[in-house]
């Protein structure tokens, strides 16, 4: 797992404005942990709009930690970890196990995959925790299209509405590749895209030298899918803009008599 990069909290100007996680340190204790498709303004917003949560850490705060990202979906992924592993008292304290949310995935011959708060149910695997709901929603609408997988208990018999959108094998799947689309589903969630990309990799290149060529051809489109959403998904809603109101206040003395 990456490292923070950490820099005194006068040096806000010093920030990457790139995807990435941020955290607040407070006598060398993670004490927050934030992320974002610009580190830099959005940790300036912290202190330029603090929030009443806010209020009750930023004078607190003596370094700001931050990480780089190649995309909001991998920004949103290492967030969880990092969250998970510091468990940072100001995240934790606003958050309780039914208020994050966490991704299951069922264990079970044809695994199913939904959005849940409580990790309780041993017959699940559970990625998580998250704290953007929405963002969350987005990403697994986003990887859905490349790995398809079921979201109902039962299917019906018949094509469903998440099959005419191609989000769902549909009603006769066939067992090998499904598990293997749930096997590369869970290596995104734990932050091993690479890994599942070089393996996609490897399968076209071992289908082209059997000359199965339909397959290899599929394998390659979910590669350039994979590598496309992860890149360029838009999954994090847009930060207020920070109001220098102080600059405001200097500029009004000025035009007004």
């Amino acid at each position: 797992m990456a490292k923070f990069k950490f820099l005194a909290r006068s040096k806000l100007e010093k920030l990457p404005k790139n995807n990435g996680v941020y955290c607040f340190l407070s006598r060398g204790k993670t004490i927050y942990i934030g992320k974002s498709a610009n580190i830099k303004e959005r940790v300036k917003n912290h202190f330029s709009q603090p929030s009443y949560r806010g209020n009750l850490f930023l004078d607190k705060i003596t370094k700001i930690g931050y990480i780089e990202t190649n995309s909001e979906i991998e920004a949103l992924i290492l967030e969880a970890e990092l969250i998970k592993k510091y468990r940072p008292k100001f995240n934790v304290m606003w958050r309780d196990d039914k208020n994050y949310f966490y991704v299951a995935i069922t264990k079970e011959k044809f695994p199913k995959v939904f959005i849940t708060h409580q990790p309780k149910n041993l017959k699940s695997e559970y990625f998580g925790p998250f704290i953007d709901g929405k963002a969350l929603k987005q990403t697994l609408k986003h990887l859905r299209k490349v790995f398809p997988y079921y979201s109902t208990r039962v299917h019906p018999k018949n094509l469903c509405l998440w099959c005419h959108l191609s989000l769902c094998p549909g009603p006769n799947a066939n067992k090998n590749e499904y598990k293997k689309n749930i096997k590369n589903l869970i290596g995104v969630l734990k932050g091993q895209k690479n890994s599942v990309l070089n393996n996609l990799k490897k399968e076209m290149k071992a289908a082209s030298q059997k000359l199965e060529f339909e397959k290899a051809g599929k394998i390659k489109s979910q590669i350039t899918a994979l590598e496309t959403i992860i890149e360029h998904a838009k999954i994090f809603k847009p930060q207020p803009k920070i109001i220098n109101w102080q600059e405001i206040q200097k500029k009004l003395k000025e035009i007004l008599p």
